[in-house]
């Protein structure tokens, strides 16, 4: 099954005090991390972005070609081979949706994907994995669901999933009349839910689902990826083994 990526990027980083699209990982600006990872899975990528964060994320994606060469000089994993650099476009939220929270840019994205599903990722997640995306594409193989969502203890992971164009139809009911939890919407769709249960089968661990909100998240972010990367060569190495893991 092929997928679309879509990729949300529209946040007012207000609880981190500047903009989150300023976070490098290494050499590598968050975005174009998030990018890259989602490539592995997806032919074409919809950014879904405010109108402030239009031009920084224009910017990000003019040097794309640049990031994707630097990771692909070297094989990233021996079991995988390098991605191709999808078809991206960047839409910017709905202005009569602007201030409404998440379900804008998903609401925004799924307008806009090529396929039928989508794997949904908000660009603050740095510690995603391979793994993950692969067990939700492996799931969505097996059954027509109208999404499919992380479930732990804290709720459900709503902004690293896959969503199909089915989910229009409610959101946009919801959105109507004011129900703008992505949770509130879900809960009226056919959804396969993966429990924790399922995740450990996959060895899929909690990190996948760590954001980066405060100052004190991107710190203990620089503390997970501390130590020397060797230059591009050994931060491709360390990448693979974040990504791979």
């Amino acid at each position: 099954m092929n997928f679309s990526g879509l990729l949300l990027a529209g946040g007012k980083s207000t609880r981190f005090g500047i903009s989150k699209l300023k976070i490098n990982v290494g050499p590598l600006p968050l975005l174009a991390d998030q990018v890259l990872k989602l490539s592995f899975f997806c032919s074409d990528l919809v950014i879904s972005t405010s109108g402030e964060n239009y031009l920084q994320v224009s910017g990000y994606l003019k040097k794309i070609v640049q990031y994707f060469c630097w990771m692909a000089k070297g094989r990233l994993s021996e079991k995988h081979p390098n991605p191709s650099l999808p078809k991206i476009k960047i839409v910017k939220d709905e202005k009569l949706l602007q201030g409404t929270g998440p379900i804008t840019g998903i609401y925004s994205g799924l307008k806009h994907i090529k396929r039928y599903h989508a794997l949904v990722l908000a660009a603050d997640m740095p510690l995603v994995s391979y793994r993950l995306f692969d067990m939700l594409a492996k799931e969505a193989g097996n059954n027509l669901k109208d999404a499919y969502i992380i479930d732990t203890e804290k709720g459900f992971e709503v902004l690293c999933g896959l969503y199909s164009k089915s989910c229009l139809p409610v959101i946009e009911k919801n959105i109507n009349t004011g129900i703008y939890k992505i949770s509130d919407s879900l809960r009226e769709l056919d959804v396969g839910l993966v429990d924790e249960k399922s995740l450990r089968s996959h060895s899929i661990d909690n990190m996948n689902f760590f954001n980066i909100n405060t100052r004190m998240d991107f710190k203990r972010f620089k503390e997970i990826w501390k130590g020397s990367t060797g230059g591009i060569a050994g931060f491709r190495k360390k990448w693979a083994y974040f990504y791979f893991r």
